[in-house]
């Protein structure tokens, strides 16, 4: 059973992964900053890339290690989600009682991922929908993505999962705690 790493871990590893793999992880090795390079998108040029890069994190992980993977992270958050709903993950990371207290790409908080797969539809040029089908310890998982184009390249606008009606953005714009 694998584990999310705690916030100042994850943010540690994360960054490591940066410097190391580039934005997305993909091998991009570089020593500059932990920051993506005005070309990220670059990197991931269409939606369906970007997804696929995304979930690349997961199925590289080895059994029993610690995914570090925190999208949390102000850095990374911008590299993944637009402008709006990176601001909202970040500031609900931040907040002293986090709406988010699962994993978003996974829906749960453990994982056992071995195959996903990625799909695009509705693809124009500022905006599509990209779906992600995996099994998670044998649970048929389903995760829709609302892409944008920015300036920045295609980023994650919202994520909805197959059995919760609730979308990230409209959980994390939620006022009640």
């Amino acid at each position: 059973m694998l584990r999310t790493a705690p916030r100042g871990l994850a943010v540690a590893l994360a960054a490591a992964c940066l410097l190391s793999h580039g934005p997305l992880g993909l091998g991009a090795a570089t020593a500059a900053p932990a920051t993506p390079p005005a070309g990220a998108a670059a990197v991931a040029p269409t939606a369906e890339g970007l997804v696929r890069a995304l979930y690349q994190k997961y199925l590289e992980t080895a059994p029993d290690t610690v995914v570090g993977f925190d999208f949390t992270d102000p850095v990374v958050a911008a590299a993944y989600f637009d402008p709006a709903l990176s601001k909202l993950v970040v500031a609900d990371a931040q907040s002293g009682e986090p709406r988010l207290n699962f994993d978003p790409f996974i829906e749960g908080q453990d994982f056992e991922i071995k195959a996903v797969a990625i799909s695009a539809k509705g693809v124009t040029k500022t905006g599509a929908t990209v779906i992600a089908q995996f099994d998670n310890f044998d649970e048929k998982k389903t995760v829709i993505f609302k892409m944008v184009r920015t300036s920045a390249g295609w980023r994650i606008a919202d994520v909805q999962w197959d059995r919760n009606p609730q979308t990230l953005r409209a959980l994390l714009s939620t006022n009640a705690r």
